[in-house]
């Protein structure tokens, strides 16, 4: 068997090794030739490789091209008719759904400031004479408009609304309307999604006259800006059609509007923060602060309340209770803007407090449980010193002298 040794091409000579008796073979070759034939075999190396490189980007062409017309027609459907995929998107939100409020807490239930009550009061009012606001020229119909910081409440009262509404209106209903769900991936989406659920609002509100329906557009900043550049959120033909299907809703007599947002304060008021055509649907205007000292403590002794009296300790059903009024007091200091958020959180707290190791199954919750709780909260939140947990043992008072003499007989 012969083998080539590797070549060196600048001489002109080179050996053939016989493996057989291990010797090496002299041989000649053509310098010419063989640079020859080096040449056509890199060429044809070179065409093979070109040949494959066409090919690929004939396939790649062709994929691009079915892309770019995919996307097309898929861009061409959602702005001339929205196709079927479209069509099931826009059905899927325009679709009304209403909220069980039930469960949910009456006016009467929200240890209300004096100042709310009588909000609350000029509100039913309002609504009760509505027929007789509109013929002496007022809008009894139109919408109302709740602000303020976050966890005041504001959902609660559209809930409490929705039941006294329920009194005076059997069976009325509660629409919450999720506005930015409306947002649509295509062209003209968004419109039309706004369009199709007002429509189905107003259509079942004038097929029952006799019921109430309350639409709740809950974060309302989302697509009432004044400034639209500033909300990646909508768009200003979103906020177009969002005004004109607004004052269809506000025209039906027995749909009542009301919006929230969280966003005004006393540096962006609401005239600043939202577009004023939308702003003038709302003539009633309703600022829900954060709950005060009396409210905390009402809420948290009506709570404690309705539990079995096992269960909790005396001193918080009391509402003058001097422990139960300094956790209030610190809770509802102003710098801390306390919400009825952070009385839920401090609520629970308490109780899995009571329930910890080494308590007793079935232990009743104290004001040691709820002070631990709102320091637990208060070291979360960053609130400002804390309060005293540690209660002043009592000391043993010392036996007087008549006390040591009798003991004795």
């Amino acid at each position: 068997m012969l083998t080539i040794s590797p070549v060196n091409f600048k001489s002109g000579n080179q050996n053939i090794f016989n493996q057989q008796n291990h010797t090496a073979i002299p041989i000649n070759y053509d310098e010419d030739s063989l640079d020859l034939a080096m040449i056509q075999n890199d060429m044809k190396k070179k065409q093979s490789s070109q040949e494959k490189m066409n090919k690929l980007l004939a396939y790649s062409s062709v994929g691009i091209a079915v892309g770019l017309v995919g996307s097309l027609i898929l861009n061409l459907v959602g702005f001339f008719k929205g196709g079927a995929a479209l069509d099931r998107m826009s059905k899927s939100v325009q679709n009304i759904k209403f909220k069980d409020v039930s469960n949910e807490k009456t006016f009467e239930e929200l240890f209300l400031s004096d100042e709310m009550k009588k909000v609350v009061e000029d509100l039913k009012t309002t609504i009760e004479r509505a027929e007789w606001i509109k013929k002496k020229g007022g809008e009894g119909g139109s919408g109302i408009m709740l602000y303020g910081e976050p966890g005041g409440g504001k959902n609660a009262y559209v809930y409490a609304l929705t039941k006294y509404l329920q009194e005076l209106f059997p069976d009325s209903k509660l629409v919450m309307m999720d506005v930015l769900k409306f947002k649509g991936m295509f062209n003209g989406q968004t419109e039309n999604n706004i369009i199709g659920f007002v429509e189905n609002v107003v259509k079942e509100a004038k097929e029952n006259p006799n019921k109430k329906f309350v639409v709740f557009l809950d974060e309302f900043d989302s697509i009432a800006r004044k400034d639209t550049s500033s909300n990646s959120s909508m768009t200003e033909s979103f906020q177009n059609a969002f005004k004109t299907k607004l004052l269809d809703l506000t025209s039906v007599e027995n749909i009542q509007v009301i919006a929230a947002t969280n966003k005004a304060s006393k540096d962006m008021p609401l005239n600043q923060l939202l577009d004023d055509a939308i702003l003038n649907r709302f003539p009633t205007k309703i600022n829900v602060p954060l709950p005060t000292k009396e409210q905390m403590k009402q809420a948290f002794v009506g709570h404690y309340s309705k539990l079995p009296s096992e269960l909790v300790d005396k001193s918080l059903t009391d509402v003058k209770n001097k422990d139960l009024d300094e956790i209030c007091e610190y809770i509802t200091k102003t710098n801390h803007h306390a919400s009825f958020r952070d009385y839920n959180y401090i609520l629970e707290k308490a109780r899995i407090i009571s329930e910890s190791k080494g308590r007793k199954e079935g232990s009743p919750i104290t004001i040691a449980d709820l002070k631990k709780a709102t320091k637990q909260h208060a070291e979360n939140e960053n609130w400002d010193k804390t309060i005293n947990i540690t209660y002043p043992q009592k000391q043993p008072q010392k036996e007087t002298l008549w006390q040591r003499i009798k003991s004795k007989f």
